[in-house]
Formats: structure tokens, sequence, C-alpha cells
């Protein structure tokens, strides 16, 4: 029996002592700090990991013009609204990128330039682009009501859409640049899916970088 016993209390205290050593890792800050990167670089891993996968099995826009020549009018009206506020850097860049578009001959553009009421010189550089390509609408957009909350390009959006006389309208930023087909593509591929709407995601220029 205290042979027994006294292997129970020699466990009991080996148990106890290598418990003391993992308590004292730990408790040292620099063993926390090195769990905490390998917890944040597998948690990191498998994100950039789903991100590729879902990057690979997005669909294409590549071949959706493919007979677009051949076919012409078999887009329906567009209109292009680009909401602006104080884009006097962009304006004029994002507008004529628009009207270079590739479109079969008889489709119908019509761009909008809501103005948010820019305090530089947007509105001046898009109503001369206006004055020469009868395509382009530009104006400012009315006071947003003082009893509704309106923040961002909502109001400008909102206020473009009661002017817009496209079937297919498409909303982008004053900083964007869109491609020769950018926007036959975009269209081909909300009808390939008989979608209501559609959000691209454009290649990212980091011109500060």
């Amino acid at each position: 029996m205290e042979n027994l016993v006294g292997r129970v209390i020699l466990e009991i205290t080996v148990l106890g002592q290598a418990f003391e050593s993992w308590q004292a890792l730990l408790l040292d800050p620099w063993i926390d700090l090195g769990l905490i990167l390998l917890v944040s670089l597998v948690a990191m891993s498998d994100f950039y990991r789903r991100f590729l996968t879902s990057i690979r099995e997005a669909p294409r826009l590549d071949g959706l013009l493919d007979g677009l020549d051949d076919s012409p009018g078999n887009l329906p009206p567009i209109s292009v609204i680009i909401p602006a506020y104080n884009e006097a850097v962009n304006i004029e860049g994002c507008v004529k990128a628009v009207l270079a578009n590739e479109l079969p001959a008889d489709a119908t553009l019509q761009l909008i330039v809501a103005d948010d009421a820019s305090t530089d010189d947007t509105l001046a550089i898009a109503q001369s682009v206006a004055e020469i390509d009868e395509r382009v609408e530009v104006f400012t957009t009315p006071p947003r009501p003082a009893d509704e909350t309106w923040r961002g390009k909502n109001w400008a959006c909102h206020c473009a859409i009661a002017k817009a006389t496209g079937e297919y309208i498409l909303f982008i930023d004053a900083d964007v640049r869109v491609g020769e087909a950018a926007i036959a593509r975009s269209h081909s591929d909300d009808k390939t899916p008989q979608s209501d709407i559609n959000s691209s995601a454009p290649a990212n220029v980091c011109g500060s970088i």
C-alpha cells in the first residue's frame, strides 16, 4: 500500500511540474506573440486560398463580344450615369473613355454626368465635352431634401435616373476608365444568365504607389 501511495504521489508531482512548465511557457510574452502570429498566418493562408478559388471560379467576360459586329442592333438603348463631386482631374478622361466604347453602328448611347454641386471645375469640364458630343448630358443636382437623409453619391444617381432614357443603365465612378468594349461586354454578361443587375469589378491602377 505504501508503495502504491508513493507512486501516486510521484505521478501527481510529475504532472504538477509539467503543468507549471506549460503555464510558464504560456505566460511568456514572446511565446504568446509567436502563437498569435502562427494563428494569424494560418488564418491568412486560408483566406488567400479561398480568395484565389473564388477568382478562378468567377465568370469571365472574354469572348462575349464574338459576333457583335456582325449583328448590329443587338444592344438596347444604353444610359451611362456618372455621379461626380469635385472630380475635375477625372471627369474628362472618364467621359471620353465611355464615348470611345465600341458599340454597334445603330446602338443608342446616352451619357449623363450628374454634378453633385462640385466646388471645382467638374461642371465646366463636363459641359465642354457635352458641347462637342450630343450624346452627353450634364446637369447639377438640386439640393437634397431637408427631411430626408441622402449620403454620398446616392442623391446624384437618384436625380440622374429621372433623366435616363436607356433600357440598360450603367453607373460608373468618375475615376473609372472603361475599356473599349466594356459596355457591350457588361450587357452581354447580364443577358447570358438573364440577370437584372450586375456589379463588375474593374482592375485597380494605383497611380500613387
